[in-house]
């Protein structure tokens, strides 16, 4: 569904974020199904990501990726209906956090196999090494395909059928250079504090065996009260092969009252 397009129905309206890599395109076509049941989804496609060129958005003349993720959303807050709650995935989730930030119109926030910082530092145990993320963004230049190939290894590890799975994200995940927007973003963005500001409900979802996202970053935070933390099977790709994920997103947004934290 489009954003003019949900502006004038009187369902509640969800948007998703996707994560690095991937177009708006990649969640799984079962999921949206069941979503559209209940809510107006709304796919965006982050900055770099559309696939057409003429769909890209100008991101200006700045060379701070932090500036030109907030000319995006500014631009795409604009559009958004005037409520609406919002799902992000990986980065899609620090992303998701962001618009929410200040922003009334959003009621509640959920973030799968997202972390509030991606890179460690000494402050920030669970997360990914520095150098190990410059690396990749050196490999992704000289090498594009073959470093998307080890980045799809990745997300599938831990997930069911890890190797088809990895063959799929590699067909979703066209190595383009407007993407590394996107890699400076896993470098620079924190949004610690902006996700300790929220007041609204918000449910984070982390895989077990996630080898981008620790599990455990979540015990760095001091918890809301109107936060549900959910541990569920499978790596950092589980969004892509999970029968149970819709019923849960609709679970918690359908919800009256505010959740009580719950880890499993």
């Amino acid at each position: 569904m489009t954003v003019d397009e949900a502006s004038c129905s009187n369902q509640v309206n969800l948007v998703l974020i996707h994560g690095w890599g991937y177009s708006n395109r990649c969640w799984p076509g079962a999921l949206v199904a069941q979503l559209e049941r209940h809510f107006n989804v709304i796919l965006l496609a982050l900055p770099g990501h559309s696939g057409t060129p003429e769909r890209e958005f100008d991101v200006g003349n700045s060379d701070d990726c932090v500036d030109q993720l907030d000319a995006w959303l500014d631009a795409t807050k604009a559009q958004l209906p005037s409520r609406y709650h919002v799902l992000g995935w990986s980065l899609g989730g620090q992303v998701a956090i962001r618009l929410a930030h200040n922003n009334s119109h959003v009621d509640r926030l959920i973030l799968l196999a997202t972390n509030a910082r991606f890179v460690r530092d000494h402050d920030w145990q669970y997360a990914m090494d520095l150098e190990l993320l410059k690396q990749f963004v050196e490999n992704y230049q000289a090498q594009p395909g073959k470093t998307m190939r080890r980045f799809a290894s990745l997300q599938a590890s831990g997930c069911e059928q890890s190797k088809p799975l990895a063959t799929q994200i590699v067909a979703q995940m066209a190595p383009v250079s407007s993407k590394l927007l996107g890699l400076k973003l896993l470098h620079t963005l924190d949004e610690r504090a902006h996700l300790q500001g929220l007041a609204i409900p918000c449910l984070i979802e982390l895989a077990a065996d996630d080898q981008l996202v620790p599990k455990d970053w979540v015990e760095q935070l001091v918890l809301a009260p109107t936060w549900e933390v959910n541990l569920v099977a499978g790596g950092h790709a589980y969004v892509l092969q999970s029968d149970t994920l819709a019923s849960r997103v609709i679970a918690f947004l359908s919800s009256q009252t505010a959740p009580a934290m719950v880890t499993q």
